[in-house]
């Protein structure tokens, strides 16, 4: 502990209640935060309207006795509970952000600045701050930041979670959007005392493209998991007579379980006996149209969806879990899920061309790495993988690689760097 406390107001459009893996990182910093001596105010929407609630998540944070300022929505328990139980068609969300995007921006969420705005305003004038700290996606988060950082000549920290301009899923429908997009991130970045990215290539890209940018101006503080969600839901039972592989998470844009289920249908009809051991666990919501793959490869029979969960029964699911799998088709995104894979210490199955995570999977050691849309590579992996579980023989990780994404670690990281851009003289 620290013998000074300093405050951090946090600007975070996605916050418990809200569920899914973009509220686990800012969740889990706030939460560590005051043990090194921060005090974190939090501001968010509130209880808006999204793909999924998870009530567990809001009781970790009721617990800490964290101030949290909701510009929106009453915490009603109706609200709360309700989730949505199909993910929506990707052309559905394609056609809305097209349409969207010609007047949103940066992005969708651009009307709650005002409001976020007058919201810390309000704070700002009666409750001294040291540190603005803003995460993104979405950037409308970033360009709050600013305008109070300029406004009240505050330090400000960004967090990226997902690259702005340049991501690839990010839809600028003539020149002058893409344009002003990049006038908007370079605006932030200037005002900004330290920026914070995932990976090494997005520390690279944003110097490459931002020469106002120095090396020590960029930290990199990847994805993480925390081991006290293992230590009070992870407990598995007693090992399963079944070989059960675990998909968690959304099937997001370009992502599909297409190729994995085409090589499960291969594997069951060259072995049927695998039928009878097989469990394909889906954890999280699924589009109809992958539903409908299900019955296409006929594997009904070996398929459980659970739909959305709260996040401690995804780790539930993961502890039960004989291997983990991810699907990944682009070398845009860095998936929050892939940490909690790590801190389950389970075999993954690894279908991406990314070189920045195919590093990571490597070190793991413990991870089988194929092409993503390979499905006989992906059919030889699998069958390889039941047979080292058949024999018990399968790979563990490496110790010491997995702890380095403690949660509890990563925040002592983000709290030394929130003390480093306060002025001296304050």
């Amino acid at each position: 502990m620290h013998s000074s406390i300093e405050t951090v107001l946090v600007i975070a459009y996605y916050f418990p209640p809200m569920g899914l893996s973009g509220v686990q990182r800012i969740t889990k910093f706030v939460k560590y935060l005051p043990q090194f001596g921060w005090r974190p105010i939090v501001l968010t929407p509130g209880a808006a309207s999204y793909y999924a609630y998870d009530p567990s998540l809001l009781a970790e944070v009721q617990q800490l006795e964290i101030q949290v300022i909701r510009t929106d929505h009453p915490l009603e328990s109706s609200r709360v509970a309700k989730s949505a139980s199909y993910y929506p068609p990707r052309l559905l969300q394609r056609l809305y952000h097209f349409i969207a995007s010609f007047y949103a921006i940066p992005d969708t969420k651009y009307r709650w600045k005002k409001r976020a705005l007058k919201a810390a305003r309000s704070l700002l004038r009666h409750t001294p701050v040291d540190v603005i700290f803003a995460t993104a996606p979405p950037f409308t988060n970033f360009l709050i930041g600013a305008t109070l950082a300029e406004e009240f000549n505050l330090p400000l920290v960004l967090d990226y979670r997902d690259p702005w301009v340049d991501n690839s899923f990010h839809i600028y429908p003539t020149p002058y959007h893409r344009f002003r997009n990049r006038q908007l991130e370079e605006q932030v970045l200037r005002r900004a005392s330290a920026v914070i990215v995932l990976t090494r290539s997005m520390k690279e890209h944003l110097l490459q493209q931002y020469r106002f940018l120095a090396h020590s101006d960029i930290a990199i503080i990847p994805h993480g998991y925390d081991p006290e969600d293992f230590i009070l839901y992870g407990q598995s039972s007693s090992p399963s007579e079944k070989f059960i592989l675990t998909y968690s998470g959304l099937f997001q844009d370009n992502r599909t379980p297409r190729y994995l289920l085409a090589a499960v249908a291969h594997l069951c009809k060259q072995e049927p006996a695998l039928k009878e051991q097989l469990e394909l666990r889906f954890v999280g919501l699924l589009r109809k149209r992958d539903e409908r793959l299900i019955d296409k490869y006929r594997l009904r029979d070996l398929v459980r969806i659970t739909g959305y969960v709260p996040h401690a029964e995804l780790i539930q699911h993961l502890a039960e879990s004989t291997v983990l799998w991810l699907m990944l088709r682009d070398q845009t995104r860095t998936p929050e899920k892939l940490f909690e894979y790590f801190g389950a210490r389970k075999p993954i199955l690894a279908m991406l061309d990314h070189p920045a995570l195919q590093e990571l999977l490597q070190q793991y050691e413990a991870a089988r790495l194929v092409p993503p849309t390979d499905v006989p590579a992906i059919a030889t992996a699998l069958k390889e993988l039941i047979q080292q579980w058949q024999k018990r023989a399968l790979p563990s990780p490496n110790e010491a690689f997995v702890k380095q994404f403690d949660r509890r670690l990563q925040t002592e990281t983000l709290a030394k760097l929130l003390r480093h851009v306060i002025p001296i003289d304050k």
